[in-house]
């Protein structure tokens, strides 16, 4: 099913009342500024190109999501490798906490995760941007919480 709804003004003539039935609904496009629902194919995959202008899709689709107020970072984590079998072990138990309704079990099992990290932590070690952005992510992350908990509004 394909939901759509478009701007397109009817043709500029003294009859347009009549060209918009006559034509320009004949072209399948449906009255202007109304939802339309169509059926695509018979259960199979049809690949549909669709053009919108970087303005309409901001407008109407990101800003009305409210995709600015999100934090979107990929997460990197080395499933399979077995000296991280142990941090990666808590954290499954924190979800499993998680789900279950119980948030001190969360806590606990981050920390054992975070103290369950491979190798050394401490001293000087190389970053780079990708590490650079996932510090500013984090914290970003963490103040949000913070202030969601500290501030009454």
């Amino acid at each position: 099913m394909l939901r759509y709804r478009h701007s397109f003004p009817p043709p500029d003539d003294d009859d347009a009342v009549a060209l918009l039935s006559d034509k320009f609904l004949g072209h399948g496009l449906g009255e202007p500024d109304t939802w339309h629902i169509e059926s695509i194919g018979n259960q199979g995959l049809a690949e549909l190109d669709v053009q919108v202008a970087r303005s309409d899709w901001y407008e109407q689709v990101v800003q009305q999501l409210g995709v600015g107020s999100y934090l979107i970072a990929p997460l990197h984590l080395p499933y399979g490798v077995p000296s991280w079998e142990s941090t990666l072990r808590h954290m499954n138990e924190a979800l499993r906490a998680l789900v279950q309704g119980n948030p001190p079990g969360v806590f606990g099992e981050c920390r054992a995760a975070i103290d369950a990290l491979p190798g050394e932590l401490a001293g000087e070690f190389p970053v780079d941007s990708r590490d650079a952005l996932y510090a500013y992510n984090m914290t970003k992350l963490l103040l949000s919480q913070i202030a969601s908990l500290t501030l009454t509004g």
